[in-house]
């Protein structure tokens, strides 16, 4: 009817072993413009899922084999810096803050790779309470705001009732977000974090004045592991998960996440969340 060419995946099952291929249904329209056929084509992706599979796997299995250490070296990190409060050996504090430092710079590296994990498996376990989201937003955003000097985040609107949400999840999304709002505006003096009240949903909306993003890159900036391959952007570091799992945060409320750009304009994301998760 629609005379629309079809993409999707499918398994069939050949020689008694399950293969998954990406198939196109397409029509095939003769000089007068009907449709006389459908014609077909089928791609073998067995091999590419189970490499992704085993990759999923071995991050999986590697940051949890990383957890352990991490947590054993904050520790003594800690009964290092007790020890050493009440001392004149300024270099030692200096050291052992600046190890602090980098032991959760890479615990929640750790945890972020976890979480990809977790997404890619479908296996992202939600605590859904009954949550303040203005309350949660101002705590977020005092955060923030306590580690620049350089920007000020305005918040504006409120809603009048508590929302079902994980908590903790939704904060993991507004600080990764007024993060890169900060990151990404280096000449910016402010964000503004805009709530908005619907009947049964509410958006949040993050608008930074900064470089902004290449419209051939909005559609890929929340896939995995992505990085932008331009040299303002390239010179953050990062591994390109945040946006991959503030997106699966978002998908798994039953919500939506994107982004409205322009370069050298800056960026806004928005999000919006059922008010019953």
């Amino acid at each position: 009817k629609e005379k629309q060419t079809l993409h999707y995946e499918e398994i069939y099952k050949i020689r008694n072993r399950e293969r998954a291929f990406i198939s196109s249904k397409f029509p095939l329209i003769d000089s007068l413009g009907n449709l006389y056929a459908i014609g077909f084509m089928a791609t073998d992706i067995t091999e590419r899922i189970e490499l992704e599979n085993r990759k999923d796997e071995f991050i999986s299995m590697a940051s949890h084999e990383l957890k352990t250490p991490i947590t054993s070296i904050k520790v003594f990190t800690q009964i290092l810096q007790r020890q050493t409060k009440n001392t004149r050996i300024d270099n030692s504090k200096l050291y052992l803050k600046r190890m602090d430092a980098q032991i959760n710079r890479l615990s929640n590296l750790i945890n972020e790779l976890l979480d990809v994990s977790r997404i890619q498996s479908d296996k992202l376990m939600l605590n859904i309470s009954k949550i303040n989201l203005n309350k949660l937003v101002k705590e977020s955003v005092e955060n923030i705001q306590a580690t620049t000097d350089s920007h000020k985040i305005i918040v504006r609107g409120s809603i009048k009732n508590k929302i079902t949400a994980d908590k903790d999840r939704i904060e993991q999304v507004l600080i990764n977000l007024l993060t890169n709002a900060i990151k990404y505006s280096p000449k910016g003096k402010k964000v503004l974090l805009n709530i908005d009240d619907n009947k049964d949903k509410i958006m949040i909306s993050i608008k930074d004045y900064g470089m902004g993003i290449p419209k051939k890159y909005q559609a890929k900036i929340f896939e995995r592991f992505f990085r932008i391959d331009d040299e303002r952007h390239s010179a953050s570091p990062g591994l390109g998960m945040g946006l991959f799992i503030s997106k699966g945060i978002i998908e798994k409320h039953k919500g939506k996440i994107w982004v409205e750009s322009k370069v050298n304009k800056g960026s806004t994301f928005h999000f919006i969340l059922p008010k019953k998760a």
